[in-house]
């Protein structure tokens, strides 16, 4: 299992936290934030919740380590220009959501857990026995 690489870090950020945002390179060449956001409970008290999306404007390319605009289909090897991730308008789809994570540091395990299996997954359809 080959674990997501930490891309980007925005201490500011344009989504809907107040917190940090976290971007990641998945093994399966897409990119991934993670950040925290307030959900509240039946009883009123906010809790924490941790948001997986996935970019639709770019791509890393696992192996050579540089993200890949989408849009221009240019590669952007200096990480001094990661910046441009996190923007008012990029396009995230969402992903996956854990109520269950308490750090950041668990939800990056919950993606590298489920990228790894949507790679097996891949890998075992792409199969074709002779």
């Amino acid at each position: 299992m080959k674990n997501a690489k930490l891309i980007w870090r925005a201490f500011n950020t344009y989504l809907p936290t107040p917190h940090c945002a976290l971007y990641f390179g998945g093994s399966d060449n897409k990119v991934y934030v993670i950040y925290q956001k307030y959900y509240k409970i039946p009883n009123g008290i906010p809790e924490i919740e941790f948001v997986i999306d996935r970019s639709e404007e770019f791509s890393y390319d696992y192996t050579e380590n540089r993200l890949i605009d989408l849009l221009s289909e240019e590669g952007i090897e200096s990480p001094k220009y990661y910046i441009g991730l996190d923007s008012p308008k990029h396009q995230f789809k969402p992903f996956k959501t854990s109520r269950v994570a308490k750090t950041y540091l668990e939800a990056e395990e919950l993606l590298n857990k489920y990228t790894s299996e949507k790679n097996s997954l891949v890998q075992q359809s792409s199969f074709h026995p002779h």
